[in-house]
């Protein structure tokens, strides 16, 4: 049986970058999904949203299986609620590590950046990454962009985005040897006048070509929570002012 994954961070966003990359019209509209921290950097949003283990078709014994969680995103940090087997937890992503915490928990526990925490499918190296900062353009059509890292140490060196239509962009991610790893389903739009992305549904081409995952977001607004409490040993505070 499928477990849900909270795996999910924005990218730090260099706004101030003056390049082909960040002047490319495809790139910058996917992208645009964190158009929001342009107008205030220094605020926190609240993501409601729906995490989903999508069932396969080979085993017509497994089901999806659904979490509501609640996302609080600033501009380089995140922090996931949701409830797991009657317990809730946090998951909390900074530039500094990852955490995860347990509400009783003394004391949150520090995990590796490319852990998947429940075995399904680790979406936040995708959605976390910085595009501007991390790569450089090496094709590029009226319908796609592909891109290559400058870095040594990125999940994905080789990445194309497509854009399907309005809103709408498809995505494959590959290794060094531009070996498709994964894609992914995005679809962006407008919720409580906020541009953001509102669905996105990924798939695993290297393990299981038929387990995917998916999240939905279905409400957006400025938190209360500061950028600032989002570290570990804060995160008290976080489950005191979410649930």
């Amino acid at each position: 049986m499928y477990k849900i994954l909270l795996l999910l961070m924005i990218p730090i966003l260099n706004y101030g970058q003056s390049s082909e990359i960040k002047t490319n019209p495809i790139l910058t509209e996917f992208v645009g999904q964190y158009d929001f921290f342009k107008k205030d950097p220094k605020a926190t949003y609240e993501q409601k949203s729906l995490f989903t283990a999508i069932a396969t078709t080979t085993d017509p014994t497994t089901k999806n299986i659904s979490n509501d969680s609640t996302l609080i995103l600033s501009r380089d940090s995140s922090a996931v609620y949701m409830i797991q087997n009657k317990k809730p937890m946090i998951f909390l992503k900074n530039p500094l590590g990852s955490w995860i915490a347990q509400e009783n928990s003394p004391v949150p526990m520090k995990i590796s950046g490319g852990y998947t925490m429940f075995g399904i499918m680790n979406v936040d190296d995708v959605l976390g990454i910085d595009y501007y900062t991390l790569y450089n353009i090496i094709e590029t059509n009226a319908k796609s962009v592909s891109l290559q890292t400058k870095e040594n140490n990125v999940t994905y060196p080789y990445v194309t985005i497509t854009k399907e239509g309005q809103n709408k962009f498809f995505g494959i991610f590959m290794d060094r040897n531009k070996v498709p790893i994964k894609s992914g389903f995005f679809e962006l739009g407008t919720i409580n006048n906020i541009h953001t992305l509102k669905k996105a549904i990924f798939k695993d081409l290297i393990m299981d070509t038929n387990r995917q995952s998916s999240f939905e977001v279905f409400s957006i607004k400025k938190s209360k929570i500061p950028a600032q409490t989002l570290f570990p040993e804060r995160v008290k505070l976080i489950f005191n002012v979410i649930k």
